[in-house]
């Protein structure tokens, strides 16, 4: 075993913790919302509300609470302006 594969190892089982975290943290549609602005940074609330086939306020409410507990933010005005999902590391960092 190389020294590379001990690191992939750690990595991996970093990674899963990680990811545990954020999932505990996180409804259902909270993920969906993550996932959709990941591939999208410029996506609509009307657009989230499509793809999550629920209400654009509910899809608002998910958002604000993405936004309280640190997942995302918004950059720039509301018609210009883009997502910017925020990585666990670099908001414990900036904290």
């Amino acid at each position: 075993m190389t020294q590379q594969d001990i690191y992939n190892i750690i990595a991996e089982k970093d990674n899963a913790e990680l990811k545990d975290k954020v999932t505990d943290k996180v409804t259902d549609n909270q993920k969906i919302i993550i996932n959709e602005i990941a591939k999208n940074n410029r996506i609509t609330t009307q657009e989230l509300s499509n793809i999550l086939q629920i209400s654009l306020r509910k899809t608002k409410e998910n958002i604000a609470k993405l936004k309280t507990m640190g997942f995302l933010q918004r950059i720039g005005p509301a018609k210009s302006g883009y997502w910017q999902i925020i990585e666990p590391d670099t908001k414990e960092n900036s904290q």
